[in-house]
């Protein structure tokens, strides 16, 4: 535009005198929105307008205030990406989830609820979603660790008090909760690995031993024949205390001899296994 087509432009050529033309309210800041926006001339302004005009009309989200209502904070969260109801999120458990780890299906459509209530997104749903997930995996691979370890601790000191008696305690305690537990409670046993925890087994042997082993073999072997450290030093004060033995076993001309040597003998590898 130049004075040849008529035009005079009023930002070039005026010397500012164009800011007196407008309304006072507005002068200053339309003359600080031209010095930003470092405008030299009329064409300037027009380009600087439209582009503001074109993003009023593209997509944009207006932020609700405090006194928003319903309708407005849904179509807030709407615009955002919130999905039309919390089934839309299809919220779903980790790609690798530990065998055993009590997921369920209840836990993640409750958390979608929550997540719709709350305006998120599917995507963050989903991440907040596998944080926690995450978050109980590793506490639950912790507890199962920290099971393990105990349980192996157990069986060191239950082998220990046991000594070569152990196998046979072990046989007896599960020949009675074989005998005795019913499909579910012996099924739940195993799946849970109480039937084989050190402290079930030092309950259920003891058990068993106010049962006669006639009693509960009944497949014709001798589930309780060895005996613990303990029990072995026990008997040992027993025979000693027992006149007709004590002769047998001091006297080398006394007729069972041999056999009360070989009985003490035998329960002293019994009762003082670490000797051997």
């Amino acid at each position: 535009m130049d004075d040849e087509q008529g035009f005079i432009d009023p930002i070039k050529d005026t010397q500012g005198a164009w800011v007196e033309q407008l309304p006072e309210e507005i002068r200053e800041e339309a003359q600080t929105f031209i010095t930003n926006k470092n405008i030299e001339d009329f064409p300037g302004v027009m380009k600087s307008v439209l582009g503001a005009q074109k993003l009023i009309g593209a997509n944009k989200v207006v932020v609700p205030g405090e006194a928003a209502t319903e309708e407005e904070l849904n179509n807030f969260y709407k615009a955002l990406g919130r999905p039309e109801t919390p089934n839309d999120y299809g919220v779903k458990p980790l790609d690798e989830m530990p065998d055993g780890f009590p997921y369920k299906e209840e836990l993640a459509n409750e958390f979608a609820g929550e997540a719709h209530k709350l305006g998120l997104t599917t995507k963050q749903t989903q991440g907040l979603f596998n944080w926690f997930l995450n978050m109980e995996v590793d506490a639950f691979n912790g507890i199962n660790k920290d099971r393990e370890e105990e349980k192996q601790n157990a069986e060191l000191a239950l082998r220990k008090e046991f000594g070569k008696a152990y196998d046979d305690k072990l046989k007896a305690a599960q020949t009675l909760i074989r005998k005795y537990a019913d499909d579910d409670v012996f099924k739940h046993l195993e799946d849970t690995g109480f039937g084989n925890d050190p402290k079930v087994v030092k309950l259920i042997a003891r058990i068993a031993q106010e049962f006669s082993e006639d009693r509960l073999k009944g497949d014709g072997t001798g589930v309780f024949g060895a005996m613990s450290p303990q029990e072995a030093q026990s008997k040992i004060q027993e025979l000693q205390a027992d006149k007709e033995f004590s002769d047998a076993y001091m006297n080398k001309k006394n007729p069972g001899h041999t056999g009360a040597v070989e009985r003490m003998a035998a329960l002293y590898r019994l009762a003082y296994p670490e000797e051997k």
